[in-house]
């Protein structure tokens, strides 16, 4: 069977105990004889070499995410460089600082991700499916 796996990622920052369940469920379903596509949510995941299986790019890249709410022209870059705002180094960089996020002034970005097709992030979404 073939499996389609989304996950927030940590950036490979820390450790925590979804993601060590997550790694377990994904190990299960390897040795289980399936195939399962891992899709990251904002930062990527964990380290490469413990990941079983496949893993699709960043889906919902934080930092393009953030930038391009709060400053939507952004979001007519070109793709090359709008692909360059969810380089996994920058990613990682970002989730180094993760701790220092803080919700207060992220209300309209949460806001908008609910509303999934209608809002900010529509494009990102159509682009998973």
């Amino acid at each position: 069977m073939n499996i389609a796996y989304i996950v927030p990622g940590s950036g490979n920052t820390f450790y925590c105990q979804n993601c060590l369940r997550d790694m377990t469920l994904l190990r299960a379903l390897h040795r289980a004889g399936h195939t399962a596509l891992t899709i990251p949510l904002y930062l990527p995941l964990f380290a490469e070499e413990d990941r079983p299986g496949p893993a699709a790019p960043v889906f919902y890249g934080a930092v393009r995410l953030f930038l391009t709410h709060r400053w939507p022209a952004l979001g007519r870059l070109p793709r090359p460089l709008r692909r360059a705002l969810d380089a996994a180094w920058l990613l990682r960089a970002a989730a180094r600082r993760s701790g220092a996020t803080r919700a207060r002034g992220l209300e309209d970005l949460t806001l908008s991700m609910l509303r999934g097709e209608d809002g900010r992030q529509a494009a990102e979404l159509r682009r998973l499916g």
